[in-house]
């Protein structure tokens, strides 16, 4: 859902009710002077809405593709278990840990954390601390969360011990993309965040750049891009160009980036200060499986790698699809229906309605399904798919248990000890999925 769920603001980034005002045309090539990832909220608020305007795969012969797929699941159920089998062998990542020991129809309790009813900029603890649309999460692994702030235009920190929220860089309300130190810095809607040895990598949405924030220092400076000039060329972070990047994942010298507004992925060599692209084609909407440069995404959003594989939360066509990094080459795991669509069940079966963001996380995929209003589990071993909270269609910040939770517009999530960290965007709080 390349143009169906990045919050937005007509002269920044907003809510997905504002972008459901303004946002028309960019599934049909770009033609629209907003920024992609506007258009795709406004999609999916029209398909909210029950609009024929929604979005859904790219194409007919994207339609097709799914229809064949779901007909070749369908047979080979029929045949049994044993085919259910042999092919979710053959989808199953090489290297899959152990999942979790989750029953597939378990129910897990949501708690808020941090954050409140109403939106603002405050620091302070747990419900002291006000957000306004926290969708990016990242974390250190050792107690310490990073936020991101869209309408705030703001990078927060967080405490897990004692969900204690401190400003870290970015001045709220203050959209714009000077580098700088703490305070002294502005970004337009960051959207996602990474951290690795010490630095938080940000992808700052609005700007089309990638920034980086020395976590000692609070000092941010601008790693890719140049903002207002969104691109799509390949080169030495000086020359390289993205456009609107709404996901990012770190791995040791190497970044990869959902650039949404190209239908790509990039990689980002820490080391060789190159930027290359490594699936998709830039302007090139699609749902194609295969080697990386035949593949095509539709607005891919979110990023998690274990180091083999990098999943993607392919948003405007309502699937996760898996890179393997090895290979360079492309599946997709679960999903790729039409929009409007949700279901459990195995990866043939279940539907998704325009995910965003995502978190390996041994055996298992979390997976916020955003326009569905839950959160997923994707069991990489089983080859199935479960809602341990949330209910579809249902939008609420409700705490509770199993489908007596209740999601506004999950984005980002994050392991944590205690669980699964979700920032929930239109409730405006930082909410806790306890899981083994």
């Amino acid at each position: 859902m390349l143009i169906a769920l990045l919050c937005t603001l007509a002269a920044g980034c907003s809510s997905p009710s504002g972008a459901r005002r303004d946002a028309t045309r960019a599934r049909d090539g770009g033609t629209d002077s907003r920024r992609p990832a506007d258009a795709l909220d406004a999609a999916a608020s029209r398909q909210d809405r029950g609009s024929s305007d929604a979005l859904a795969p790219h194409d007919a012969s994207n339609a097709d593709a799914t229809r064949r797929r779901d007909a070749a699941a369908a047979e080979a159920r029929a045949d049994g278990g044993a085919d259910a089998e042999l092919a979710c062998a053959a989808r199953r990542p090489a290297i899959v840990p152990a999942s979790y020991p989750l029953l597939a129809g378990t129910a897990l309790r949501v708690t808020a954390v941090a954050g409140g009813a109403s939106s603002g900029a405050t620091d302070g603890s747990g419900g002291e601390a006000r957000f306004h649309e926290p969708r990016g999460l990242a974390s250190d692994g050792a107690g310490t969360l990073y936020v991101s702030e869209c309408q705030n235009h703001l990078l927060r920190r967080v405490e897990v011990a004692t969900w204690r929220v401190t400003t870290l860089a970015g001045g709220a309300l203050q959209a714009g993309s000077l580098d700088g130190t703490g305070g002294a810095a502005r970004f337009r809607c960051p959207s996602d965040l990474a951290v690795a040895d010490g630095i938080l990598y940000v992808a700052d949405t609005d700007n089309s750049t990638i920034r980086r924030v020395n976590l000692g220092t609070r000092e941010v400076t601008t790693l890719v891009g140049k903002a207002g000039e969104p691109g799509s060329a390949d080169g030495p972070f000086a020359d390289a160009r993205l456009n609107h990047p709404s996901g990012i994942a770190a791995r040791g010298e190497l970044l990869w980036v959902a650039d949404s507004g190209n239908h790509t992925l990039r990689r980002l060599d820490l080391r060789a200060g190159e930027v290359t692209t490594v699936a998709g084609t830039a302007g090139v909407p699609g749902l194609v499986d295969g080697a990386a440069g035949a593949a095509r995404f539709y607005g891919p959003r979110g990023l998690s790698t274990d180091g083999s594989s990098l999943y993607v939360a392919d948003s405007g066509n309502n699937a996760v699809r898996r890179l393997e990094l090895a290979s360079g080459v492309v599946s997709t795991l679960a999903g790729g229906g039409p929009a409007f669509a949700y279901g459990d069940g195995s990866w043939d079966q279940a539907r998704f309605f325009a995910p965003i963001k995502l978190v390996v996380d041994g055996g298992v995929l979390w997976l916020a399904d955003t326009n569905n209003r839950v959160i997923r589990r994707l069991d990489l071993l089983a080859c199935s798919v479960s809602t341990p909270a949330g209910t579809a269609g249902v939008a609420d910040g409700v705490d509770g248990v199993g489908m007596a939770a209740r999601f506004s517009w999950p984005e980002g999530l994050v392991r944590v000890s205690q669980g699964l960290v979700v920032a929930d965007m239109l409730s405006h709080r930082l909410r806790l999925l306890e899981t083994p």
